[in-house]
């Protein structure tokens, strides 16, 4: 199995409600695709930035980030972190979501390239488990 974790700007343009309908439309796609190529993850979202985990099947990761980096609603896509896992961080969701107005001290961090990618993982674990 593989992991990816990036970070990118986000081209989502509108007011808020705009695009709070394109979140929800992007992650409707994404939880019904990911569910059925064993992918499960996390994205995080401010009004900015995309922080995002995949994990699951070597193939169908590389394939789905090839086509995330191909997204016209991503600018700047960057990776974080590319390994190999034995164990998913984000078992049991196709698509986690949080959604946060203010970014966290270790979304600027990663976006800096400074984040401990296994700190990155624990923090967004403790956030989704705050906001769920």
């Amino acid at each position: 199995m593989k992991s990816v974790t990036y970070i990118s700007t986000s081209r989502i343009g509108g007011d808020e409600s705009a695009t709070a309908e394109e979140i929800s439309h992007l992650l409707e796609g994404a939880r019904s695709f990911n569910t059925k190529s064993a992918i499960s993850g996390i994205l995080l979202f401010t009004a900015q930035r995309f922080l995002q985990v995949l994990e699951g099947p070597a193939a169908e990761v590389a394939a789905l980030f090839e086509r995330i980096q191909r997204d016209k609603r991503h600018a700047n896509v960057l990776v974080l972190d590319y390994r190999d896992i034995t164990k998913r961080n984000f078992p049991d969701w196709s698509m986690a979501y949080v959604k946060l107005d203010t970014p966290p001290q270790f979304l600027t961090q990663a976006k800096s390239g400074t984040a401990d990618h296994d700190k990155l993982v624990r923090d967004l674990q403790q956030l989704l488990l705050r906001n769920s």
